[in-house]
């Protein structure tokens, strides 16, 4: 054979050995899993291990406390704010007539830390359990609330504003009633509560010190969903009804009736007001009410989500729903094939939910599932959801920076978003309560102990935002490698027959 015949085909064989070579290298590219154990940590890969700052105990624990409940803590400008609510009862005090039952009572606790060390700067006691909280202009904006009624009369309540650095108080509003929700917009407290005579009602205070501005009696003992401030009024509904109230007067803007109580909170966008029932998910003129329209996805609502024209919503029990904002037309549905109580979360174009122990990702484009990790839990997990957030408790899982933490019994798991697979595992010796995320840091208790977490930032390839499973690049990596290689071939046939004409 001419010397020619044989530099073509070496020239194929080595640019196709290169190709082979390339193809293997991307179609399988490494992933971390949890082969190795270290201190209680499960990761393959030392540079994901977490470590423990710092742990901080609480003091106001007694022989008489039956349980005690800690919130997502707040992180603020170098500073962690860590509260619980302590469930105790006094010996020998008189049970409650027919059910001889002990009476029941709350002491709700702010702790402010230095977020780096652990380190105590200043706390704060108050009657009630702490529902609200939140550090806004170098001011601590929360609520204590005790649930107990006696007679019609409630045990009362309070709101609070304390220095954020010194937790010196600024001022504080009394409340005849129980607080379920609050909401701070434009420098104006928005407080629904249950009160005593068992009528419901909200109140509008004036942050900077705490003047109460207008009160509007809502209903005889009505329960409020959590509402959409804006637009110049407050939108929430209760059984049966839908209401708008003046956000400045509080006076009624109008009111519809609705099928069944609202659930979950309400959503504001573009003047229109978009809200779920126990069945049927609405679309309202935020201006009077009118109906824009209504759909009904089935059972136990949940929230609704609306991004880019889209609402989502779980329904059914099983199923998630994309419909379209502007006319209520389905988009797509995702089914579950088994109960799904979670609610959903939106981030970075891919939804969120659990049903049952399993954790899943959606492209919200078509629904198409992403990915799926079993937990091997007993129940949903409720993914940032902030609608738990006014009975002072915290979120089972949430997603930052590209991570989800879950916790289950004592161990704390950290997937990763892009994919769903398994970044490392926390374990530890004892049941342990998840709270949150925050600046690479992630709180979680064991009773009256609250544990600092340095959790190692995740760092994904710049890439589109929506996410595409690991098996369609696969496929996509494959089908382009064969096609380049099929091209190779062509050409050092080509070649080949060039040559050899070129010979003769």
């Amino acid at each position: 054979m001419h010397k020619s015949c044989v530099l073509a085909g070496v020239i194929c064989a080595v640019m196709f050995s290169s190709l082979l070579f390339a193809s293997f290298a991307c179609a399988d590219s490494p992933t971390v899993g949890s082969d190795a154990s270290d201190n209680g940590v499960e990761t393959s890969n030392p540079a994901l291990s977490p470590t423990e700052l710092w742990n901080f105990t609480a003091a106001n624990i007694t022989a008489h406390t039956i349980s005690l409940d800690w919130g997502s803590p707040v992180v603020a400008n170098g500073i962690a704010y860590l509260r619980n609510t302590e469930t105790y009862i006094i010996p020998d005090e008189p049970h409650i007539y027919l059910f001889d039952i002990p009476v029941q009572h709350m002491l709700g606790t702010i702790y402010a830390l230095n977020a780096s060390s652990g380190a105590k700067l200043w706390n704060l006691t108050a009657s009630g359990s702490l529902r609200s909280l939140a550090i806004i202009d170098g001011v601590v904006y929360m609520s204590a609330s005790d649930s107990r009624f006696t007679d019609g009369q409630s045990a009362g309540g309070n709101f609070y504003a304390l220095g954020a650095v010194t937790g010196a108080q600024k001022w504080v509003y009394n409340i005849d009633g129980d607080i379920w929700w609050s909401s701070i917009v434009d420098g104006v407290i928005y407080v629904f509560v249950q009160g005593s005579g068992f009528n419901s009602y909200i109140c509008a205070v004036k942050a900077a010190n705490g003047e109460e501005l207008w009160k509007w009696k809502a209903d005889y003992y009505t329960s409020l969903s959590l509402p959409a401030v804006g637009d110049g009024a407050i939108y929430f509904g209760t059984y049966n009804y839908y209401y708008a109230v003046s956000s400045r007067n509080g006076t009624l803007l109008w009111y519809v009736a609705i099928d069944g109580s609202v659930s979950g909170s309400s959503t504001l966008v573009d003047g229109i007001v978009y809200f779920s029932s126990d069945t049927t998910t609405y679309a309202l003129n935020a201006q009077n009410g009118d109906k824009l329209w209504s759909c009904t996805p089935g059972f136990a609502v949940s929230s609704c989500i609306v991004d880019g024209g889209i609402v989502y919503v779980s329904g059914d029990y099983h199923n998630v729903y994309a419909f379209d904002a502007s006319n209520g037309k389905k988009v797509w549905n995702y089914s579950a094939n088994e109960m799904t109580f979670s609610s959903l979360s939106l981030i970075d174009n891919v939804i969120y939910f659990s049903s049952n122990g399993t954790l899943s990702a959606l492209n919200a484009a078509n629904g198409m599932q992403l990915w799926s990790y079993n937990t091997d839990g007993n129940g949903p997990f409720t993914i940032n959801d902030v609608s738990l957030s006014y009975y002072g408790y915290s979120t089972d899982a949430t997603i930052n920076d590209g991570v989800l933490y879950y916790y289950s019994g004592k161990t704390l798991y950290a997937l990763d978003t892009s994919n769903g697979n398994s970044l490392w595992n926390y374990t530890t010796a004892s049941n342990r309560s998840f709270l949150t995320v925050a600046n690479n840091t992630a709180f979680f208790a064991a009773f009256n102990t609250v544990y600092a977490l340095s959790v190692p930032a995740v760092v994904h390839p710049s890439s589109s935002s929506t996410a595409v499973p690991s098996g369609a690049i696969a496929a996509t990596v494959t089908i382009a490698t064969v096609a380049v290689i099929v091209a190779v071939i062509i050409v050092g046939i080509g070649l080949l027959v060039y040559f050899r004409k070129r010979n003769n």
